[in-house]
């Protein structure tokens, strides 16, 4: 499972690292959910750049980038592009490679409009591509 092979979680665990020991302004909730594609969850970002270099080793041509400057540095897609676009042939090396689980892939949530869970019966959303 995505849980088991997190290193993030596997060397918090091995140094004692805890959510509490700092305190901070906390980013909002968001998630970014591409029809049958890729979740990708600002919020959960370390900025390591691993996917902005897997992107750009399977020669993606939109890719990902850093965006802002600073603490408001965020990784994403040049242009304010959609991330489907920018992620065409690497969205899974950009999963495996994740270790904070910012990236996932979209049919973990199972309604591929909302993310809600596999038992989401919604009638507003179209179905997925």
């Amino acid at each position: 499972s995505v849980r088991d092979g997190c290193r993030l979680r596997h060397y918090a665990e091995a140094y004692g690292a805890t959510a509490t020991r700092y305190r901070g302004r906390r980013r909002a909730f968001t998630r970014h959910v591409q029809p049958g594609h890729v979740v990708y969850e600002p919020g959960k970002c370390i900025l390591c750049g691993l996917c902005v270099q897997a992107a750009e080793a399977a020669g993606e041509e939109l890719g990902l980038t850093f965006i802002g400057r600073g603490f408001d540095v965020r990784v994403g897609v040049p242009f304010d592009r959609p991330l489907s676009e920018a992620l065409r042939r690497a969205a899974q090396e950009c999963i495996d490679v994740c270790p904070s689980g910012a990236l996932v892939p979209a049919d973990l949530f199972g309604c591929h409009a909302c993310g809600h869970s596999q038992a989401c019966n919604d009638r507003r959303h179209p179905p997925p591509l």
